[in-house]
């Protein structure tokens, strides 16, 4: 199970549950709004955000998890997103799987899967799928052309 850890930033400081694999599949047209908004994302883009650990998507992702935890109103997201924006970088992280297990078993110093301490900012996830499957896909299927792609003339 993934979590949202938010350090730091009272009243909100915490650690909540928010597997994001699930999450993505179940996001609301509302929080798909608050990711846009907010984080600047569209379900076709916001693999590029994951991947590239993005601070505001993973603030926006930290204010979904506290309205689902109850421990914001919606009308109280944007507030919410500004005040964690304002707070130092390693203050909200994401713990994937492994590094999440591992810190339920100790709260007080999360550690990588090699054994040493989390250092700060973001936890890399670590995968538990082997090379021979496929990950899942996350957002819209692809499309056949893209924007770059010279018009088709018609014939």
């Amino acid at each position: 199970m993934d979590h949202i850890v938010i350090e730091g930033t009272s009243p909100w400081a915490g650690r909540y549950e928010f597997d994001l694999s699930e999450s993505i599949e179940s996001l609301t047209l509302r929080e798909w709004g608050w990711i846009k908004k907010l984080g600047g994302y569209l379900p076709g883009t916001i693999q590029e955000g994951l991947l590239g650990a993005d601070a505001e998507l993973i603030g926006t992702f930290a204010c979904i998890a506290l309205y689902r935890h109850r421990k914001i109103e919606k009308d109280r997201v944007p507030e919410v997103f500004e005040q964690l924006i304002d707070s130092p970088f390693t203050s909200v992280k994401v713990e994937f799987g492994e590094q999440a297990e591992e810190s339920d078993r100790t709260p007080t110093q999360a550690t990588s899967s090699n054994g040493s301490p989390v250092s700060s900012g973001l936890v890399s996830p670590t995968s538990s799928v082997s090379s021979d499957e496929s990950p899942t896909a996350v957002g819209m299927p692809a499309l056949d052309t893209s924007g770059s792609d010279p018009p088709i003339s018609g014939s």
